[in-house]
């Protein structure tokens, strides 16, 4: 993605342009490819998440429970290895365990997992999430969930045993703990969670399905209330609330095979059990933690359940989760006096100043996330990483740190190496017929824009 230049070369003043470009690039063909119901996501290999999580569901028979455990695991756990056949291979180990809180039942399972490639990974090459579910099926009670993983040809483990899970057994109107966030397939015969250990993703519209029993065939009228634990990662408190009637009489169970993990409605329904999809606010909530308070009701029965949930953003930009490099890289797009006001108040005021700049030029308020925010501080990120200087993170306020950000990735760039002269680097945009020449008089490194042509 691109911006488009204007005139007024000397400067750079490519604001206007910048956010017109990305908002044209939005309504384009592949600007709404882009725009899926779940963001598009990247696995890094830093501190390696793993996520995993633990659903409840009815199951045919009145005295059980299916209970998935749905899990993803970045490539970049694991460690590839040359094989001998000349390509490249992955492994390790995974075990799950659903043990009953008096000692009468244990559910145990141990998956291999192995990820073949032709070659090997490259440095900043993002390969696919493993994502797959391990099913029990037991009965009312209390378990404890064990998740270790291994990764073989390393040292890296991850082994959690805190997570109960309590299934709870009686008649009656009931709903099953542990909600599934997702949104609905695009045929409307399934669902999709967001599989991140129970959490929502940042700006991605959706809500929950919750599982119901009632003795009736009546409707089941819900009220729901989303609050926020604490205030958000904006500084700001979360009450929503609203009321639904829900009629549907199917029973989402069929667990359907590969990734992402994703259900599917059975034609038959399990008897006297619901369902519930309750379209939540997703995306006008930002990272923090919510719990979503559900009265559901029916005929003279009444029964409550809470259900908590946090908002994470997995491809958040570094650049943007330090607040004070945020406001500095704005000094290439935003008036000096902006820049100053957002530094030059506390804290909260300054952050709200921050956040009105960039809600003025978000192409859809309806939703927390800003897409045209995040291209800018990925852009950042990209100088920073790219072109700052030995122990310092001040590539972007280079010039090409600054070009990058304002155009983006060049179409075509070469270095140019010539006897008794620095070196040049050439980068051309075709999209905006622009030719950058960058020079390194001293040989130091330090690249200064030195000539601007039109093609």
């Amino acid at each position: 993605m691109q911006a488009m230049t204007s005139t007024r070369v000397n400067y750079f003043d490519v604001r206007r342009p910048f956010f017109v470009a990305v908002g044209l690039f939005l309504l384009s063909p592949f600007g709404l490819m882009a725009q899926r119901t779940e963001r598009p996501e990247m696995s890094t290999g830093s501190d390696v998440p793993v996520f995993y999580d633990a659903v409840v569901l009815p199951n045919a028979a009145a005295d059980s429970f299916v209970v998935d455990i749905h899990y993803r695991i970045p490539a970049a756990f694991f460690v590839f290895l040359r094989t001998a056949e000349g390509g490249s291979a992955a492994q390790g180990e995974l075990l799950v365990e659903l043990a009953s809180k008096n000692g009468t039942q244990t559910n145990r399972e141990v998956r291999t997992i192995r990820m073949e490639r032709e070659r090997q990974p490259g440095p900043r090459e993002t390969l696919p999430d493993v994502e797959q579910t391990v099913r029990f099926t037991v009965p009312p009670g209390t378990y404890t969930i064990v998740f270790e993983l291994k990764a073989f040809d390393s040292e890296r483990r991850f082994l959690e045993r805190r997570r109960t899970l309590e299934i709870p057994s009686g008649s009656g109107l009931t709903a099953l703990p542990k909600g599934l966030l997702g949104y609905p397939s695009a045929d409307g015969n399934g669902f999709i969670p967001f599989n991140r250990g129970g959490a929502a993703i940042f700006g991605s519209r959706g809500g929950m399905i919750a599982h119901v029993r009632t003795p009736t065939n009546g409707p089941i009228s819900a009220e729901w209330r989303i609050t926020s634990s604490d205030a958000g990662s904006d500084g700001r408190k979360v009450d929503l609330r609203a009321r639904d009637t829900i009629v549907l009489r199917r029973t989402i169970i069929t667990l359907e095979e590969g990734a992402p993990v994703r259900y599917r409605f059975d034609s038959t329904a399990i008897e006297s059990w619901t369902s519930a999809f309750l379209a939540l606010p997703l995306e006008q909530l930002g990272q923090g933690l919510y719990t979503v308070d559900v009265d559901l009701s029916t005929g003279s029965e009444r029964v409550r359940q809470t259900y908590r949930f946090s908002v994470i953003w997995p491809t958040l930009p570094r650049s943007l989760a330090d607040f004070n490099l945020a406001v500095d890289a704005l000094r290439h797009i935003a008036d000096p006096e902006e820049v100053d006001d957002m530094v030059g108040f506390f804290a909260d005021a300054g952050r709200d100043r921050f956040d009105e700049f960039w809600r003025l030029r978000d192409p859809d308020t309806t939703t927390a996330y800003n897409p045209v925010q995040e291209e800018y501080y990925r852009r950042v990120d990209e100088s920073i990483r790219r072109f700052s200087t030995r122990g310092s993170s001040d590539g972007y306020k280079t010039d090409r740190g600054r070009i990058l950000i304002l155009f983006g990735t060049p179409t075509s760039s070469q270095r140019i190496f010539r006897p008794n002269t620095g070196p040049r680097e050439i980068w051309i945009y075709e999209q905006q017929k622009k030719r950058f020449i960058f020079t390194d008089p001293s040989r130091t490194g330090e690249y200064t824009l030195t000539q601007t042509e039109d093609l």
